[in-house]
Protein backbone atom coordinates (compact mmCIF):
# COMPACT_ATOMS: atom_id res chain seq x y z
CA UNK A 1 0.00 0.00 0.00
CA UNK A 2 1.19 3.28 -0.92
CA UNK A 3 0.29 6.43 0.72
CA UNK A 4 0.89 9.50 -1.38
CA UNK A 5 0.51 13.40 0.13
CA UNK A 6 0.53 16.63 -1.58
CA UNK A 7 2.43 19.65 0.02
CA UNK A 8 1.54 21.49 -2.99
CA UNK A 9 -0.84 22.12 -5.79
CA UNK A 10 -0.07 25.28 -7.58
CA UNK A 11 -2.72 25.06 -10.50
CA UNK A 12 -6.52 25.09 -10.63
CA UNK A 13 -9.54 26.76 -8.86
CA UNK A 14 -11.12 26.15 -5.54
CA UNK A 15 -14.52 26.00 -7.03
CA UNK A 16 -13.60 23.17 -9.51
CA UNK A 17 -15.00 20.36 -7.60
CA UNK A 18 -15.39 18.34 -10.55
CA UNK A 19 -11.72 18.16 -11.73
CA UNK A 20 -12.79 18.94 -15.10
CA UNK A 21 -9.98 21.23 -16.18
CA UNK A 22 -6.67 21.37 -14.22
CA UNK A 23 -5.95 17.78 -11.99
CA UNK A 24 -3.39 15.34 -10.83
CA UNK A 25 -4.58 11.91 -11.79
CA UNK A 26 -3.55 8.85 -9.77
CA UNK A 27 -4.35 5.83 -11.15
CA UNK A 28 -7.08 6.70 -12.80
CA UNK A 29 -8.53 9.04 -10.38
CA UNK A 30 -8.95 12.54 -10.44
CA UNK A 31 -7.76 14.93 -7.73
CA UNK A 32 -7.53 18.86 -8.05
CA UNK A 33 -7.45 21.96 -6.22
CA UNK A 34 -10.81 22.19 -4.69
CA UNK A 35 -11.05 18.57 -3.98
CA UNK A 36 -7.51 17.44 -2.92
CA UNK A 37 -7.40 14.93 0.62
CA UNK A 38 -4.89 15.04 3.50
CA UNK A 39 -3.36 12.33 1.87
CA UNK A 40 -4.55 8.90 -0.83
CA UNK A 41 -4.61 5.65 -0.21
CA UNK A 42 -3.38 3.95 -3.21
CA UNK A 43 -3.22 -0.45 -3.38
CA UNK A 44 -0.42 -1.74 -5.11
CA UNK A 45 -0.29 -2.64 -8.72
CA UNK A 46 1.89 -6.01 -9.99
CA UNK A 47 5.64 -4.59 -10.32
CA UNK A 48 5.09 -2.19 -7.69
CA UNK A 49 4.18 0.59 -10.38
CA UNK A 50 1.73 3.37 -9.97
CA UNK A 51 0.25 5.95 -12.67
CA UNK A 52 0.58 9.82 -12.28
CA UNK A 53 -0.75 12.14 -14.77
CA UNK A 54 -1.10 15.67 -14.40
CA UNK A 55 -3.06 17.85 -16.50
CA UNK A 56 -2.95 21.38 -16.95
CA UNK A 57 -5.13 23.60 -19.52
CA UNK A 58 -3.33 26.85 -19.75
CA UNK A 59 -0.71 28.75 -17.85
CA UNK A 60 -3.10 31.60 -16.45
CA UNK A 61 -4.51 29.27 -14.30
CA UNK A 62 -1.64 29.12 -11.94
CA UNK A 63 -1.83 30.61 -8.56
CA UNK A 64 1.18 32.66 -6.75
CA UNK A 65 3.55 29.52 -6.26
CA UNK A 66 3.60 29.11 -9.65
CA UNK A 67 2.70 26.02 -11.86
CA UNK A 68 3.46 23.28 -9.50
CA UNK A 69 3.14 20.58 -7.03
CA UNK A 70 4.73 18.96 -4.41
CA UNK A 71 4.19 15.38 -3.28
CA UNK A 72 5.47 12.34 -1.53
CA UNK A 73 5.09 8.87 -1.73
CA UNK A 74 5.91 6.23 0.76
CA UNK A 75 5.60 2.91 1.16
CA UNK A 76 3.42 1.98 4.31
CA UNK A 77 3.56 -1.90 3.72
CA UNK A 78 0.75 -4.41 3.89
CA UNK A 79 -1.64 -4.91 6.78
CA UNK A 80 -1.26 -8.14 8.82
CA UNK A 81 -5.24 -8.58 9.06
CA UNK A 82 -8.05 -8.06 6.42
CA UNK A 83 -11.64 -7.69 7.20
CA UNK A 84 -13.85 -9.16 4.94
CA UNK A 85 -17.54 -7.60 5.96
CA UNK A 86 -19.73 -11.08 4.41
CA UNK A 87 -22.41 -9.52 1.28
CA UNK A 88 -25.55 -11.31 0.70
CA UNK A 89 -27.40 -10.58 -2.61
CA UNK A 90 -30.77 -11.18 -1.99
CA UNK A 91 -31.94 -11.30 -5.63
CA UNK A 92 -29.02 -13.96 -6.51
CA UNK A 93 -30.37 -15.89 -3.38
CA UNK A 94 -34.02 -15.64 -4.80
CA UNK A 95 -32.72 -17.32 -8.29
CA UNK A 96 -30.44 -19.63 -6.87
CA UNK A 97 -31.12 -23.04 -8.77
CA UNK A 98 -29.39 -24.99 -5.87
CA UNK A 99 -32.03 -24.01 -3.56
CA UNK A 100 -35.32 -23.37 -3.07
CA UNK A 101 -34.50 -20.11 -5.45
CA UNK A 102 -37.26 -19.80 -8.97
CA UNK A 103 -34.43 -21.77 -10.90
CA UNK A 104 -34.82 -24.74 -8.83
CA UNK A 105 -36.64 -28.06 -9.88
CA UNK A 106 -38.48 -27.75 -6.77
CA UNK A 107 -39.70 -24.70 -7.18
CA UNK A 108 -40.76 -25.44 -11.16
CA UNK A 109 -42.70 -28.46 -9.51
CA UNK A 110 -44.38 -26.40 -7.46
CA UNK A 111 -45.37 -23.38 -9.35
CA UNK A 112 -46.85 -26.43 -12.18
CA UNK A 113 -48.95 -27.92 -9.49
CA UNK A 114 -50.42 -24.74 -7.95
CA UNK A 115 -51.10 -23.67 -11.92
CA UNK A 116 -52.46 -27.01 -12.45
CA UNK A 117 -54.92 -26.56 -9.63
CA UNK A 118 -56.20 -23.12 -10.88
CA UNK A 119 -56.45 -23.92 -14.10
CA UNK A 120 -58.69 -27.05 -13.14
CA UNK A 121 -60.54 -24.04 -10.78
CA UNK A 122 -61.18 -22.17 -13.66
CA UNK A 123 -61.81 -24.91 -16.00
CA UNK A 124 -64.86 -25.81 -13.85
CA UNK A 125 -66.20 -21.53 -13.80
CA UNK A 126 -65.46 -21.96 -17.82
CA UNK A 127 -67.51 -25.03 -17.98
CA UNK A 128 -70.60 -23.66 -16.35
CA UNK A 129 -70.40 -20.06 -18.10
CA UNK A 130 -70.55 -22.43 -21.53
CA UNK A 131 -73.44 -24.59 -20.75
CA UNK A 132 -74.91 -21.53 -19.08
CA UNK A 133 -74.42 -19.57 -22.69
CA UNK A 134 -75.70 -23.07 -24.47
CA UNK A 135 -78.86 -23.01 -22.41
CA UNK A 136 -79.65 -19.80 -23.23
CA UNK A 137 -78.80 -19.70 -26.91
CA UNK A 138 -80.05 -22.94 -28.03
CA UNK A 139 -82.17 -24.50 -25.79
CA UNK A 140 -85.63 -24.43 -27.34
CA UNK A 141 -87.84 -24.66 -24.11
CA UNK A 142 -86.47 -21.28 -22.79
CA UNK A 143 -89.40 -19.04 -22.26
CA UNK A 144 -88.69 -15.76 -23.49
CA UNK A 145 -88.06 -14.05 -27.16
CA UNK A 146 -85.03 -13.95 -29.38
CA UNK A 147 -84.26 -10.65 -28.20
CA UNK A 148 -84.56 -11.74 -24.28
CA UNK A 149 -82.10 -14.41 -25.13
CA UNK A 150 -79.67 -11.52 -26.78
CA UNK A 151 -79.64 -9.44 -23.66
CA UNK A 152 -79.16 -12.24 -21.66
CA UNK A 153 -75.96 -13.36 -23.71
CA UNK A 154 -74.64 -9.96 -23.68
CA UNK A 155 -75.57 -8.72 -20.79
CA UNK A 156 -74.74 -11.87 -18.28
CA UNK A 157 -73.00 -14.77 -19.97
CA UNK A 158 -70.13 -12.70 -22.02
CA UNK A 159 -69.76 -10.45 -18.99
CA UNK A 160 -68.84 -13.92 -16.89
CA UNK A 161 -66.62 -15.41 -19.11
CA UNK A 162 -64.79 -12.47 -19.77
CA UNK A 163 -64.57 -11.64 -15.91
CA UNK A 164 -63.49 -15.64 -15.70
CA UNK A 165 -60.24 -15.18 -18.01
CA UNK A 166 -59.50 -12.08 -16.50
CA UNK A 167 -59.58 -13.19 -12.81
CA UNK A 168 -57.44 -16.40 -14.02
CA UNK A 169 -54.89 -14.15 -15.81
CA UNK A 170 -55.03 -11.94 -13.05
CA UNK A 171 -54.28 -15.54 -10.64
CA UNK A 172 -51.83 -16.56 -12.64
CA UNK A 173 -49.52 -13.03 -12.20
CA UNK A 174 -50.10 -13.45 -9.15
CA UNK A 175 -48.75 -16.75 -8.29
CA UNK A 176 -45.74 -16.62 -10.09
CA UNK A 177 -44.52 -13.03 -10.06
CA UNK A 178 -45.54 -12.11 -6.48
CA UNK A 179 -42.80 -14.14 -4.52
CA UNK A 180 -40.74 -17.36 -4.71
CA UNK A 181 -41.97 -17.78 -0.57
CA UNK A 182 -43.77 -21.06 -0.87
CA UNK A 183 -46.12 -20.21 2.28
CA UNK A 184 -46.65 -16.84 0.42
CA UNK A 185 -48.20 -18.40 -2.75
CA UNK A 186 -49.96 -20.83 -1.03
CA UNK A 187 -51.75 -17.55 0.57
CA UNK A 188 -51.77 -15.91 -2.21
CA UNK A 189 -54.23 -19.17 -3.88
CA UNK A 190 -56.43 -18.83 -0.98
CA UNK A 191 -57.10 -15.75 -1.42
CA UNK A 192 -57.46 -16.28 -4.64
CA UNK A 193 -60.20 -18.73 -4.11
CA UNK A 194 -62.28 -16.80 -1.46
CA UNK A 195 -62.38 -14.26 -4.39
CA UNK A 196 -64.34 -16.83 -6.70
CA UNK A 197 -66.29 -18.50 -3.80
CA UNK A 198 -67.40 -15.11 -2.77
CA UNK A 199 -71.04 -14.92 -4.11
CA UNK A 200 -71.60 -18.55 -2.43
CA UNK A 201 -71.06 -16.62 0.73
CA UNK A 202 -73.10 -13.69 -0.10
CA UNK A 203 -75.91 -16.28 -0.67
CA UNK A 204 -75.78 -17.73 2.18
CA UNK A 205 -75.57 -14.59 4.31
CA UNK A 206 -78.17 -12.74 2.23
CA UNK A 207 -80.71 -14.68 0.58
CA UNK A 208 -83.50 -15.82 3.34
CA UNK A 209 -83.99 -19.67 4.39
CA UNK A 210 -87.11 -20.23 2.63
CA UNK A 211 -85.64 -19.23 -0.55
CA UNK A 212 -83.16 -21.69 -0.13
CA UNK A 213 -85.45 -24.36 0.84
CA UNK A 214 -87.20 -23.72 -2.66
CA UNK A 215 -84.07 -24.06 -4.26
CA UNK A 216 -82.88 -27.02 -2.94
CA UNK A 217 -86.30 -28.76 -3.41
CA UNK A 218 -86.46 -27.55 -7.18
CA UNK A 219 -85.91 -30.42 -9.62
CA UNK A 220 -82.86 -30.35 -12.25
CA UNK A 221 -84.02 -29.08 -15.73
CA UNK A 222 -82.93 -31.50 -18.05
CA UNK A 223 -83.13 -30.68 -22.27
CA UNK A 224 -80.73 -32.51 -25.11
CA UNK A 225 -77.48 -30.79 -25.63
CA UNK A 226 -77.31 -30.10 -29.22
CA UNK A 227 -73.30 -30.46 -29.31
CA UNK A 228 -71.27 -33.36 -29.17
CA UNK A 229 -68.72 -30.63 -28.09
CA UNK A 230 -70.53 -29.60 -24.77
CA UNK A 231 -71.87 -33.53 -24.11
CA UNK A 232 -67.59 -34.44 -24.37
CA UNK A 233 -66.92 -31.20 -21.87
CA UNK A 234 -69.76 -32.21 -19.45
CA UNK A 235 -69.31 -36.22 -19.48
CA UNK A 236 -65.32 -36.71 -20.65
CA UNK A 237 -62.61 -36.62 -17.56
CA UNK A 238 -59.81 -36.49 -19.84
CA UNK A 239 -60.22 -32.87 -20.78
CA UNK A 240 -60.85 -31.76 -17.26
CA UNK A 241 -56.87 -33.70 -16.43
CA UNK A 242 -55.66 -32.61 -20.15
CA UNK A 243 -56.51 -28.97 -20.66
CA UNK A 244 -55.05 -27.53 -16.45
CA UNK A 245 -51.90 -29.68 -17.43
CA UNK A 246 -51.29 -28.18 -20.81
CA UNK A 247 -52.34 -24.71 -19.61
CA UNK A 248 -49.67 -24.90 -16.63
CA UNK A 249 -47.15 -26.00 -18.80
CA UNK A 250 -47.33 -23.79 -21.36
CA UNK A 251 -47.70 -20.74 -18.74
CA UNK A 252 -44.39 -21.87 -17.06
CA UNK A 253 -42.60 -22.71 -20.58
CA UNK A 254 -43.68 -18.54 -21.68
CA UNK A 255 -42.45 -17.25 -17.85
CA UNK A 256 -39.30 -18.97 -18.19
CA UNK A 257 -38.02 -18.56 -21.67
CA UNK A 258 -39.26 -15.61 -23.16
CA UNK A 259 -37.31 -12.81 -23.20
CA UNK A 260 -36.61 -10.95 -19.72
CA UNK A 261 -37.91 -14.29 -18.70
CA UNK A 262 -37.07 -15.77 -15.11
CA UNK A 263 -34.30 -17.77 -17.13
CA UNK A 264 -32.77 -14.95 -18.81
CA UNK A 265 -33.09 -12.73 -15.90
CA UNK A 266 -31.23 -15.61 -13.34
CA UNK A 267 -28.32 -15.52 -15.48
CA UNK A 268 -28.29 -12.14 -15.26
CA UNK A 269 -28.46 -11.73 -11.92
CA UNK A 270 -26.19 -14.90 -11.35
CA UNK A 271 -23.83 -13.38 -13.76
CA UNK A 272 -23.87 -9.84 -12.07
CA UNK A 273 -23.96 -10.84 -8.62
CA UNK A 274 -21.47 -14.45 -8.45
CA UNK A 275 -19.56 -13.38 -11.57
CA UNK A 276 -20.11 -17.02 -12.86
CA UNK A 277 -22.40 -18.87 -15.73
CA UNK A 278 -22.34 -19.66 -19.19
CA UNK A 279 -23.86 -16.63 -20.13
CA UNK A 280 -21.56 -14.37 -18.38
CA UNK A 281 -19.03 -13.33 -20.87
CA UNK A 282 -17.94 -9.19 -19.53
CA UNK A 283 -14.86 -8.42 -20.49
CA UNK A 284 -13.93 -8.31 -16.78
CA UNK A 285 -14.76 -11.82 -16.04
CA UNK A 286 -12.30 -12.45 -19.89
CA UNK A 287 -9.56 -10.35 -18.22
CA UNK A 288 -10.22 -12.83 -14.98
CA UNK A 289 -10.15 -15.86 -17.09
CA UNK A 290 -6.61 -14.58 -19.02
CA UNK A 291 -5.30 -13.92 -15.87
CA UNK A 292 -5.70 -17.34 -15.11
CA UNK A 293 -4.24 -18.52 -17.81
CA UNK A 294 -0.83 -16.65 -17.06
Amino acid sequence: MLRVQVFEYGVGFVNDTLCQVNYLSIDGVRYCRATMPPYIQVPKRQGGLIEIAWLISHSSECNEEGCAFDLQAVDTGEPKKYRVSPLVFKKAKEYDSNDRGVLSISFQFFATLLLVVWSSYIYIELGATLFFLEFIVLCPSFPHSKVTRVWVTVAIGLPRLALALWVYWLGVMLLITSSNDYITIVLNSVALAFILDIDEYLFMLCVPVKVKAELADTEPFLWPARHKFMMTLADSTVPKVIVPVIAAMAILALQYNTPDGYSEMGDGIICACGLSGEQCTDAILRGKAAMADM
